[in-house]
């Protein structure tokens, strides 16, 4: 399921960790989903857009706390506003651990500081 795969690297997540990743990484569209963050993705279940893919991963990153977030190429696959409203969590996100960006887009290297 989804809650499943955004909790990989953090089996004892709770639900509002979960949802605040969610919301920073701008992946409500799992909301929208069938059975919501029930909803079986992958080979057996539904499947993702590429950008879709990209934000549950950074979800799953984040709600992982690591110690070094690096981001290689992190916001390619999305559209402008949705990249505005990401490259804004991150920046908050950032403040609090150490972050390795990698990027082809000028706004993206920016989040560095």
């Amino acid at each position: 399921s989804v809650a499943e795969n955004l909790r990989l690297g953090r089996q004892d997540a709770s639900d509002d960790e979960l949802r605040q990743a969610v919301e920073v990484a701008a992946a409500q569209f799992v909301y929208d989903l069938p059975f919501g963050l029930d909803t079986r993705i992958g080979e057996q279940g539904m499947s993702l857009s590429g950008g879709q893919r990209q934000r549950l991963s950074l979800a799953r990153a984040i709600l992982a706390q690591p110690k070094v977030l690096v981001l290689d190429d992190t916001l390619s696959a999305l559209d402008v506003h949705t990249e505005a409203v990401v490259e804004e969590a991150l920046r908050r996100v950032l403040h609090e651990v150490t972050g390795v960006v990698v990027a082809h887009r000028a706004s993206t290297v920016l989040l560095a500081d």
